[in-house]
């Protein structure tokens, strides 16, 4: 938990409190200006504030910077990638490269060419998803489909993508192309 350079991201007038958050740990702080700012969940910042925080490439990008400079220990990017997957509203793309961080991290760092490939191959991912974020996110579910094929078949497979076009993320067209015999 960083404490320095934080940001103002929400008001409360009813609570006269600000919301800050540090953007290098993403860490919320609920300040009174009378007292040090008391750290607070995602979901006490939503039900506060009425924040809702969304965690993109550049809120990750820190905690690889971080790791692969030694300024953080692979426990502590470890914690930091878990705690914004269980807390925090993530993009596809930045879920993956917190999840893609936190493997690497859970039980140690293997090497820095290994992280620092780790690294490149998320941030392949991130520019894929901002030259065509519709087409990343359809790419995204499409290989969901067929992993989820390949394990539970493709009849619940088919059920998957049916609850992926009733929400909007694909097309019928889509799901059978995902399902599509190669």
């Amino acid at each position: 938990m960083y404490f320095g350079h934080v940001e103002q991201v929400a008001v409360s007038e009813e609570r006269g409190t600000v919301l800050l958050r540090c953007p290098r740990c993403l860490w919320l702080y609920e300040d009174d200006q009378q007292g040090d700012p008391v750290p607070v969940s995602a979901s006490e910042a939503e039900h506060a504030f009425g924040w809702q925080n969304e965690v993109v490439p550049r809120d990750v990008e820190p905690l690889w910077s971080d790791l692969m400079d030694r300024r953080a220990t692979a426990e502590e990017t470890a914690t930091r990638a878990r705690l914004l997957m269980e807390t925090a509203n993530a993009t596809h793309v930045a879920n993956w490269g917190l999840s893609s961080l936190y493997a690497l991290t859970f039980r140690g760092t293997g090497s820095l060419e290994g992280l620092a490939t780790a690294h490149e191959q998320w941030q392949q991912q991130v520019r894929d998803y901002e030259a065509d974020p519709g087409a990343w996110d359809r790419a995204y579910y499409e290989r969901m489909i067929i992993d989820f094929a390949e394990r539970h078949g493709t009849d619940r497979a088919s059920h998957l993508g049916g609850r992926l076009v009733a929400s909007g993320e694909l097309t019928d067209e889509d799901v059978a192309a995902a399902l599509a015999p190669e």
